[in-house]
């Protein structure tokens, strides 16, 4: 929602203003056109090697005889004495094994990948393919091996269960009559990890008020082990986006992902108007034109092999698959309205299956640990107090670092850059490198409102480590592939899509506090156009390359600065609200 300090700014900040439908419209090179958006332990085991001790000989003394006296000797010839040749047996150390999960280990997954090393060659240990009586090299038991669990190979040397573990049991592992590739019998081995207390959780539920706003879930790995997401299915409440029509309840399968120990994903439903590829850190849930979908009330349930693995009823009762996966009322119901963005239920205690783990919270934090402790924002810039605050963070973000302060209205800017050389095949085009002039240009313009702007180039003018803000390197801008048109919408054969360079550059944490800026080339060949923008949004495309911008004299060098910096200013200005003629 658009905040009524921002359209004030920005409308006196702006260079040019005209009208604009809410679909992109081709502008003169000298004014760039907006397009509609939407609100959004460890020891290892090792076998030391055996030595085999040598007999030391008994030696009989001899006495020494009494004197007598002492005979004529006629000398002989001395013998010549053959040497003696002092042998020991060749010995060769055992072979040290390691066995994961690692002794003692704890919080494993549900289902962790068992493996053996050794710094000997192995020969093939054998397993047991279904549960019951141990049998084979490897096994695997809850009950001192009394019964074993059975294993499946899933590489060389490495097993899974074919059953999910119990959460937090001890489980034993060990080998047996294992030998080396050259038949040495290796010492048997036993050790002990215990599993997780839980398995894959729900973390967060997005709110949304608008249809084409994509409702997301976030999972999060509390465990010690990755996590394959194809496992598992996703049951919400969906809308078929083709022919606005509702199901009570839709069982989604997810795609193939690893999430890592400790991961966080979110699972989006697809925007209607965007055709969006998947990113590191969240990955796109449907099933046709399914898509799961919810207003102030609904449910999110997740599923392994036709069993409850965590369940939120929120605003109404929802009954889970397997009973008891939740218990008593329900979570908060989400507010519809359009104060909605942002929002959402968190979990932010425990895993108890009732409504105490969740709190209904003002400020998500997408794919990344729930930080935000409070609600207020006294200076209305969509960031929460508590993240401007020495030692704070936003979705593991810290603002504060980069100069985000209370009081102080905050605008970040992610700004990537095409390779302005096409990789080596055309000469350096200027227009695609961002001039550091026209962005302080920007970020001066906007100061003189008392509103701080914050544009992160990665790199481009700042190589050390770290990060340097004056520098404009955040950490998170950089030079992207070449395209030479681009487009956000409704793209024709020639455009490459906007939204992928977003999914594969853009950190999804930085979703609800940066705005996400492409220094492109241009966006079609018929269109001399110097830009386009969301209205309301956060994605903004400049776009003047091929206009013969350089620095080779001084008329030029600010020429090129003020293309620039009128262009990304008047591209920010659509995204805060403003419209042509605002």
């Amino acid at each position: 929602m658009m905040k009524p300090w921002l359209m004030v700014a920005s409308c006196l900040i702006l260079v040019a203003c005209s009208p604009v439908n809410v679909v992109p419209v081709d502008n003169p090179v000298s004014s760039p056109t907006p397009v509609q958006a939407t609100p959004l332990a460890s020891a290892s085991v090792t076998i030391l090697p055996t030595t085999i001790p040598l007999t030391t000989p008994s030696v009989t003394p001899i006495a020494t005889p009494t004197p007598t006296a002492t005979p004529t000797v006629t000398p002989t010839a001395t013998p010549t004495a053959s040497p003696l040749v002092s042998t020991s047996p060749t010995v060769t150390p055992a072979a040290n094994l390691t066995i994961q999960p690692l002794d003692g280990a704890s919080n494993i997954g549900r289902r962790p990948t068992l493996s053996v090393s050794s710094d000997q060659p192995l020969a093939e240990l054998t397993v047991q393919a279904t549960s019951g009586t141990c049998a084979g090299n490897l096994q695997l038991s809850a009950n001192s091996f009394a019964t074993c669990i059975g294993l499946q190979a899933t590489g060389e040397q490495s097993w899974l269960p074919v059953e999910d573990l119990q959460l937090g049991r001890m489980y034993q592992v060990r080998v047996l009559n294992a030998t080396t590739q050259a038949g040495a019998t290796i010492d048997s081995t036993e050790q002990s990890f215990t599993t997780s207390q839980q398995s894959l959780l729900i973390n967060e539920v997005s709110e949304s008020y608008y249809n084409n706003i994509s409702r997301w879930v976030e999972l999060h790995n509390p465990t010690a082990t990755g996590i394959q997401l194809a496992d598992y299915q996703l049951r919400a409440p969906a809308r078929n986006s083709a022919t606005n029509t509702y199901a009570s309840s839709h069982l989604f399968a997810l795609p193939d992902y690893y999430l890592p120990p400790g991961g966080y994903v979110m699972l989006r439903a697809p925007e209607e108007y965007k055709d969006i590829n998947n990113g590191s850190t969240y990955v796109y849930v449907s099933d046709a034109n399914l898509v799961p979908n919810w207003y102030t009330q609904g449910f999110v349930e997740l599923l392994r092999e036709g069993k409850t693995e965590d369940f939120v009823s929120f605003g109404a009762n929802y009954t889970p698959t397997t009973a008891g996966a939740w218990l008593g009322d329900p979570a908060a119901a989400f507010v519809y309205g359009d104060i909605s963005y942002m929002r959402g239920l968190a979990r932010l205690a425990g895993d108890t299956n009732t409504a105490d783990d969740w709190q209904l919270v003002n400020y998500t934090t997408p794919s990344a640990v729930n930080d935000v402790s409070c609600s207020a924002d006294t200076d209305s810039d969509g960031i929460p107090d508590c993240s401007e605050q020495p030692g704070s963070s936003f979705a593991g973000l810290p603002l504060y670092d980069w100069a985000a302060r209370v009081g102080q209205p905050d605008i970040f800017i992610e700004v990537d850059y095409m390779d302005a050389t096409n990789g080596g095949q055309q000469a350096e085009d200027l227009g695609l490198v961002p001039s550091k002039e026209a962005l302080q240009m920007v970020v001066d313009a906007f100061a003189k409102k008392g509103i701080a702007v914050h544009i992160d180039v990665g790199d481009l003018y700042d190589q050390s480590p770290g990060v340097n803000p004056s520098n404009f390197d955040l950490g998170g801008g950089q030079q992207v592939p070449f395209e030479r048109y681009v487009g956000l919408s409704n793209l024709s054969s020639e455009q490459a899509n906007f939204y992928d360079y977003k999914a594969s550059y853009f950190d999804i944490r930085r979703l609800y506090i940066f705005h996400y800026a492409l220094f492109a080339n241009q966006r079609n060949s018929q269109t001399r156009s110097s830009g386009v923008a969301e209205i309301n949004g956060n994605d903004l495309i400049v776009t003047v390359g091929e206009n013969g911008l350089s620095t080779s004299t001084d008329a030029n060098r600010l020429y090129r600065q003020n293309f620039q910096a009128l262009t990304l200013m008047h591209e920010l200005g659509h995204n805060l609200g403003l419209r042509h003629g605002d």
